[in-house]
């Protein structure tokens, strides 16, 4: 089933300023945010409507897998930054 993130709503108490941010690198093309048990995972190319790349695939492995990691964590949810979440592959690279 797909839930677009237009659809879904967080608890009022989440807001942006409230989750904790993690990244790796200052111009991740994945960014990963928790707060309690949600994790958040966000592509991040809105230059390119987060289209898909392999390194956007190393790095979203790498939020999995930090997320698989904190026991806490009970939901993972997908976003794309932008006005798209994602157009596909990226053909240009």
């Amino acid at each position: 089933m797909f839930v677009s993130k237009y659809f879904l709503k967080l608890p009022m108490h989440y807001s942006e300023e409230s989750l904790q941010m993690t990244e790796s690198a200052p111009e991740s093309t994945v960014m990963f945010a928790e707060q309690g048990g949600v994790a958040l995972i966000t592509l991040n190319r809105p230059q390119a409507l987060n289209s898909f790349t392999r390194q956007m695939h190393r790095d979203l492995w790498a939020a999995l897998d930090q997320a698989e990691a904190n026991p806490a964590i009970r939901a993972v949810v997908f976003t794309g930054a932008g006005r798209g979440f994602c157009a596909g592959a990226d053909l240009n690279v």
